[in-house]
């Protein structure tokens, strides 16, 4: 009897993917209508992150932690084993994946929002002493944000792995080493590899155009901003008409929607994605509407 796995199609990883991912928007959806009924849309506003995650824990806990496959791995013909061998996880692996899936973005992003406060606070003292230096200040202070992109690059060049050898497709797995296997030999097939080597080579000649770009944007900004005026600028706590009404803090990367009101991009693109309309206003957006005000904070 074969005792080691049968690697899976890339084409199945992907479709059991978004079925997952399909039927995880509609429960967090759901979850949102509820939660905005019973306690109002100011709590909703202050908790979505927070429902986001409870709630994508709570399909995996239902499904993964109770030793079930996914409605996406249902889909797809393809279960969780751990390693090459046809051994089912064990219940501390899918607990540390599940933890990994669900918890690290939200983790990351309440991370560096909190340090994003302290080091926009002058009157908070920063430990070790040389980080209250302004210079020193002012560079985290612009660099915090960016991490964010650090972490997307990441996913990206993970996304690229996948593309080339089709075997992890979430960090998480990786780490915890869980992978798929086929069900039916015959779902087993090398006949679209080459094909998703090369969107894997394209996805990897977009990384670096990506990174260059980045790069670049960042020199030119430094080479033209005034270093005086803007350590003071960027320390100074948000006036009322700095702020992004979503999420309370000073305004960054500023967007406009078509009704002419300002909000963080972060902030109003997973808005809209959720709603479809101005958080003020009520008027209907679509994500194409929303216009970058560069060089505009």
């Amino acid at each position: 009897m074969k005792s080691y796995r049968i690697s899976p199609e890339t084409a199945a990883l992907l479709r059991c993917v978004q079925k997952d991912e399909d039927y995880q928007r509609l429960l967090l959806s759901q979850t949102n209508q509820v939660y905005e009924k019973l306690f109002g849309l100011r709590k909703w506003l202050a908790f979505r992150k927070e429902i986001e995650c409870i709630s994508r824990l709570t399909y995996l806990a239902v499904t993964t932690l109770s030793g079930l496959q996914t409605l996406g791995e249902e889909y797809s013909d393809v279960v969780q084993v751990q390693g090459d061998r046809l051994i089912v996880p064990s219940i501390f692996r899918r607990i540390i994946m599940c933890f990994l899936h669900t918890s690290t973005p939200y983790l990351i992003d309440k991370t560096l929002s909190y340090l994003s406060k302290l080091v926009e606070d002058p009157n908070v003292r920063l430990k070790p002493d040389y980080l209250n230096n302004p210079e020193i200040r002012l560079n985290l202070n612009e660099f915090l944000p960016k991490f964010k992109h650090v972490v997307e690059y990441v996913n990206r060049c993970h996304l690229v792995l996948f593309y080339f050898f089709g075997t992890y497709y979430d960090l998480s797995k990786r780490v915890t080493g869980i992978k798929y296997t086929a069900i039916h030999s015959w779902l087993s097939s090398s006949s679209s590899k080459y094909l998703y080597k090369i969107l894997g080579s394209l996805t990897m000649l977009q990384l670096v155009f990506s990174i260059l770009f980045q790069y670049y944007s960042v020199s030119l900004i430094a080479n033209t901003e005034n270093d005086a005026s803007s350590s003071v600028m960027h320390l100074e706590p948000g006036t009322p008409k700095d702020r992004c009404s979503l999420c309370l803090s000073k305004r960054k990367d500023s967007t406009t929607t078509p009704c002419g009101h300002l909000f963080c991009w972060f902030c109003i693109c997973e808005w809209i994605q959720i709603k479809g309309e101005c958080p003020l206003c009520r008027q209907k957006v679509q994500p194409s509407e929303l216009v970058f005000l560069q060089n505009y904070d």
